[in-house]
């Protein structure tokens, strides 16, 4: 059989041709076009959100492994300057005006301000008063971390934070963790920022969009309430409700004492709200009369004016600010409405991811201005809904944007300088090391040691060991802090009378006395609750002896600042 090859090549040839005009679609978009396709093309459409997805996965990963948020912000900004192509010395520009833009200044300047106040606050009491009284109005460890954080979140301030942070930190105590603890307090600051008229954003939204403010307010109740409840039940639930404080005998008393205790935060936000006054003048303002009904002297807050002003917060500030201006520059958040555009979805889903991905890239004020005229005139007669459901993905954004500075001052807020609170225990008992005429052998790490831990139960740990060598120990003593591979270690020697007496296996025992006869004011409970306390905070703590020198070695991880 003769086989025709010119008519089997034709065929072939229009099967191949056929195969080649084959068009795969997915959402819409052309994925493979034998007849034209090309990866020049894709990239062109989709290569600046690539760009962006790297970047934001490299901070993800650097955070992952412990990387300080500012630091991998930090490498991501310079992951903007090399896979966008900014120039190096349009790069450096855009650093340079960043850090001395007036938002820039603004914002370390309010953060130093509300800082000063909290130091105010916390020096009269006035911060431990607030959560006495609302433990005795509510007896409930959950309602004071929730309701605080609200309240102070109606200051619109980064340095809010600090006192929520603070707030937060005292009603949970350690039965949830650092990292729990730094989320509940943005968490729940930031809930007034989704629909308050204290923040520009949404007076903003309100003013592009003609929604009435009050409408506004009202819708976003119902998400407001869903807030709280998600917040209860993935977080504070873990927080026993009681408090140890006895419950209100007199709640009007108790209501006073609060209002006396935060009056100052009450009146910077009345003045804000009210009579529109910037929030660096309220503070100023509160802050001098705050100086006077207070009976402050000039020796109690000359100390402030430098403490309050803190380089690491300088520095995460322009980190920030800096990364977000570097982002704005490569327009990549002008693509986002034709990236998502395609997508088989409703409009207002497509919106919905705008403004979500838009607030982490460059801010909610940013996405507002940008796409919400554009969101309203897309989806005819939304109105006020498709406004409260917009606020929402804003939210939800900011609780998980790099660009979202809050975030990196919490995160710092909530580590500790073991170093520094090691030299604040030896030196308060400065008195003590002299009546016991004591003068240990110190040896101490220069600069600070950050770990995660409670700073309260860090100090309660170390006054239980120092007080341990007051009680067995004779008058050689060292102290060594230092860092070795990654830990902060701080090892506590000294010579024992009677090593005899002491038996290292039962040392951190419940009501273990390892002398009794000189154990009169022990009740064997110090070393225990010190070591619960190390645990907690998933450090270290062991106990050595050899011969008669008896040591005790406190390890934490350090987290690098």
């Amino acid at each position: 059989m003769k086989l025709d090859f010119t008519r089997k090549n034709a065929i072939l040839k229009k099967y191949f041709i056929g195969i080649k005009s084959i068009k795969m679609q997915t959402f819409g978009w052309r994925l493979l076009d034998l007849d034209g396709f090309s990866l020049m093309t894709f990239w062109a459409q989709y290569g600046e959100f690539i760009k962006l997805a790297l970047i934001f996965v490299a901070i993800i990963i650097l955070l992952k492994f412990k990387i300080p948020l500012s630091g991998a912000i930090g490498i991501g900004a310079v992951l903007t300057v090399a896979l966008y192509g900014i120039p190096v010395l349009d790069s450096l520009m855009i650093a340079g005006k960043s850090m001395i833009s007036e938002a820039t200044i603004m914002v370390i300047l309010n953060c130093y301000l509300i800082t000063f106040l909290q130091r105010m606050m916390e020096l009269r009491g006035h911060l431990d008063l607030a959560q006495r009284s609302l433990s005795r109005l509510f007896n409930s460890r959950r309602v004071n971390a929730s309701i605080a954080p609200v309240f102070i979140g109606l200051l619109p301030s980064p340095g809010a934070i600090f006192i929520a942070g603070s707030m937060v930190d005292t009603a949970c105590g350690d039965y949830i963790s650092k990292e729990d603890k730094t989320f509940v307090a943005s968490y729940f600051r930031h809930i007034p920022e989704s629909f308050l008229p204290t923040y520009s954003s949404i007076i903003l939204a309100c003013q592009l969009t003609g929604v009435q403010m009050g409408a506004f307010v009202l819708g976003m109740v119902p998400m407001v309430a869903c807030l709280m409840l998600l917040g209860y039940l993935f977080y504070l639930r873990k927080v026993p409700k009681e408090t140890g404080e006895a419950a209100s005998i007199d709640k009007l008393a108790d209501l006073q004492s609060l209002c006396r205790s935060l009056w100052t935060i009450a009146v910077i936000i009345l003045l804000i709200v009210v009579l529109n006054v910037p929030v660096y003048i309220a503070t100023v303002g509160v802050i001098i009369v705050y100086f006077f009904t207070s009976r402050f002297t000039w020796q109690e807050i000359k100390p402030f004016f430098l403490s309050a002003l803190e380089a690491r917060i300088v520095i995460n500030t322009f980190v920030v600010m800096i990364f977000k201006d570097l982002l704005t520059h490569t327009n990549v958040i002008t693509a986002l409405p034709g990236l998502f555009e395609a997508l088989p979805i409703p409009s207002f889903l497509v919106f919905g991811l705008i403004f979500f991905v838009g607030t982490i890239v460059a801010g909610s004020t940013a996405i507002i201005t940008l796409c919400l005229p554009m969101a309203f005139a897309a989806v005819s007669g939304a109105g006020m809904p498709l406004m409260v459901f917009l606020m929402s993905c804003t939210y939800a954004a900011m609780q998980i944007s790099p660009t979202h500075l809050c975030l990196t001052l919490v995160c710092e807020h909530f580590k500790t300088d073991f170093g520094a609170l090691v030299k604040e225990a030896l030196f308060s008992y400065y008195n003590e090391w002299q009546k016991q005429q004591m003068e240990p052998q110190l040896q101490l790490e220069e600069g600070a040691l950050w770990v995660l831990g409670n700073d309260q139960a860090i100090r309660r740990v170390l006054q239980n060991v120092i007080k341990n060598v007051w009680e067995h120990g004779g008058r050689h003593v060292k102290i060594v802090l230092s860092e070795q591979e990654g830990e902060a270690c701080l090892l506590v020697q000294n010579e024992v009378m009677h090593p005899e007496y002491i038996d290292v296996e039962r040392i951190f025992e419940r009501f273990y006395k390892a002398d009794l006869a000189r154990s009169t004011t022990s009740s064997g409970l110090g070393m225990a609750i010190a070591r619960q306390l190390v645990e907690q905070m998933n450090g270290q703590i062991t106990a050595d002896l050899q011969e008669n020198i008896f040591s005790i070695c406190l390890q934490f991880v350090c987290i690098r600042s």
